[in-house]
Formats: structure tokens, sequence, C-alpha cells
């Protein structure tokens, strides 16, 4: 964790210093404005945006996500780059955006040519934050699919998190796969600022879950007004390799592996979830366990009769109180993921037994580390 602290930090200064350095450079009016960090380059993280970008979202609510790291069930692939970055539109009238500074000032009556890649999630699971709304208090314990078509709004201000005047808007954003879109702004004003945000789709009558997937923007070229839009480029995409076909005697490529023999997991049988681990006296599981997790996933797709228990522990050292609430919790926790992954909710019970089922002793540090567990418990197979 030290380790990814310092290259965030090296990275953010990096960032920093590139930005500043073109800003002490004179500049015309024909240079083209870049944008800092313009690949949403970061650690996948949740609720933080992108390093260089400023979360504009509305007080309560969570900002927006790097991606991909599969949290929300979003895992694909970047079009530039290693991450980029999700914005979404939530059913309780609220939606996301993210700022950031220009290198130089947008100039009125100057045309701009931008553009930038954007797709949509067809899954990207989450809940939302009810308030005081009658409605969705019914709906409180759901867990919804954000996946109605949103839009790109392009706004320029004179302040962070500024919305002065509306430059470009796309249209619905339907497509699964990466799409280049490109805009064409003319600020009526001078500004120093743009945003990014996910809005919904209007007329609408009333509010919805949706997504937007954010990657690769370019730079703002001034261009002559009256000159036409730049088509987009086709994106290359490299066919995927096929298997050899192993035939006995006639290729001399290797054999299929062979099919390894599982034995039909028995009642009563308890497994252990390894390189599951939670943030300290927390049931928020970081990304790093996500893999972990994955693997029970598809377990339990593989073994669809199963029915299981799931099974928090904790170390001895609190009170029971603390150890039951918290290895509920935490066994809670994991059953979430694993229905917002498709596993049926039928098919889970979930438990804290606290600190009352140790498997080594409290005395040491590693001791205590492997109390500290969930498990699976097959009920019926």
């Amino acid at each position: 964790m030290n380790k990814i602290r310092l290259w965030s930090g090296i990275y953010s200064c990096g960032l920093l210093f590139a930005f500043f350095s073109a800003q002490a450079q004179p500049r015309s009016n024909t240079d083209s404005i870049r944008l800092v960090n313009p690949s949403f380059e970061d650690i996948p993280k949740q609720s933080s945006p992108p390093l260089g970008w400023a979360d504009c979202g509305f007080t309560g609510e969570s900002a927006p996500d790097v991606h991909p790291s599969n949290f929300w069930e979003v895992s694909k692939p970047a079009i530039h780059g290693k991450t980029y970055v999700g914005l979404v539109v939530r059913n309780n009238d609220t939606w996301e955006r993210i700022s950031q500074m220009l290198e130089s000032p947008l100039q009125a009556g100057q045309c701009y040519h931008f553009s930038i890649f954007i797709s949509t999630s067809e899954n990207y699971k989450s809940r939302t934050n009810v308030g005081n709304n009658p409605l969705l208090r019914m709906q409180s314990d759901s867990i919804f699919n954000f996946n109605i078509p949103a839009v790109l709004r392009i706004w320029a201000g004179n302040i962070s998190c500024g919305r002065s005047e509306l430059l470009a808007e796309s249209v619905p954003i339907e497509n699964v796969e990466w799409k280049r879109y490109d805009f064409r702004l003319k600020p009526k004003a001078n500004y120093n600022y743009i945003m990014f945000e996910a809005f919904f789709k209007t007329p609408v009558l009333f509010p919805y879950n949706g997504n937007i997937l954010l990657d690769n923007a370019s730079s703002l070229q001034p261009v002559p007004c009256n000159q036409p839009m730049e088509p987009p480029k086709p994106v290359a995409v490299a066919p995927k390799p096929k298997p050899p076909v192993w035939q006995a005697g006639k290729d001399t490529s290797k054999p299929p592996p062979p099919v390894v023999f599982r034995p039909k997991p028995k009642v009563g049988e308890i497994i252990k979830i390894n390189n599951l681990y939670f943030k300290a006296d927390s049931d928020s599981i970081p990304p790093n366990s996500y893999q972990a997790l994955d693997e029970i996933f598809h377990y339990l797709q593989d073994n669809e009769s199963l029915v299981v228990e799931i099974g928090g522990h904790t170390n001895g050292l609190p009170k029971d109180d603390f150890c039951d609430s918290l290895s509920e919790l935490r066994a809670k926790a994991v059953a979430e993921y694993l229905m917002r992954k498709g596993i049926p909710r039928e098919r889970m019970t979930y438990v804290g037994y606290g600190r009352r089922k140790p498997i080594d002793t409290n005395a040491t540090r590693e001791g205590r580390a492997r109390n500290q567990r969930v498990e699976l418990k097959i009920l019926s197979s």
C-alpha cells in the first residue's frame, strides 16, 4: 500500500510539474490546449476521480470511479492506456461530473475540435442514496443496474466545477464498444475550466440509473469555424488468435489440457476464502480481494445446485458484541458481492460467528490473522 501511495504521489507531482511548465510558456491562439491526464490513468478505485481531475458531484453522493477492476461488474478493457473513468446518473436526480483547469483559456468566438472515446457498460450494478424520497425508500435494499443510456455534456466555466456555458452534448450513449465522438466547441466567452458531466437523456419524465465511460480525450485544437468536422478514424482491433486444433499424428501443436476431475462438494464441507481482505474494523472489501471473490462466484456458478452458508469470523481480542456485529457484516458484504455478480439470493445465507470458533491461538499475530476469516459451508448439493 505504501508503494502504491508513493507511485501515486510521484505521478501526481509529474502531472502538476508538466501543467505548470506549460503555463510558464507563452502560447498563441493557434496552439492546442492540452488536458492533464486525458486518458484518465490511475490506480483502479471506487468513488475517487482520476489524477488531475476534480470531483464535481453532489454532497452526500459518491465520486466517479476509475475502472476496470470489476467492481460494479465493470470489466471492459481501456481503449487507451490501462484505465478510464466511469460517470453515472441516478434515479434520485443526481449525476456525476469531473473538472480541471485548462493550461490556457478557451477564447471567445474561437472554434475548437475535440474528440473523446465513449462507451457504456452493460453492467454497472450498485445501490442509490434514497434520501427522503418515499418511493425509493421502498427499494432501499435493492441493487440497480445503471444501464439506461445517458449523455455526455461538456461545460466551460471560470471556477472549478463551474457551469457557465454548455459547449456540447452527445447523443445517448448506447454503444458497448469504444467509439470516438467528435465535437465542435465555440465558447461565447473566455473560460479557464472544462467539465465533463453525465446527464439524463432529455426530455425525461423521471430520473433514472445510467452510466457512461470516458477514455482517451484529445487536446482542444483551434480550427476555423467553417472547417468541416474531422471524420472519426476507425479503431483497429487485432483479431483474436484461433486456438490450435490438435489431431494425433497430423499436428505438432500441443494437445488440449486434460479435464481435471473435481469431486462433488459434500454437505457440511467448509471452504475457506483465501486472499480475502477487509479494511481494519470494517466490512469494506478493497479491490485486491475481488479476484478471490470472483473465484468463489465461478465455483458457485459451476455448481448450480449448491446452497451455502457464508460465515464470518474474527480474532479473539475485541469484545463479543463487536466481534459478532463485524463478522456478520463481513459475511453479508461477501453475500452481496456474489449477488451482484449473479448468484441468486436464495442460494446463500450469511451468519457472523464472532470469535467463538477460533482455528488458531489469539496470542500471536499470525494466529489472529488465521482466525479472522470468511468461510463457505455447503448446506445442500
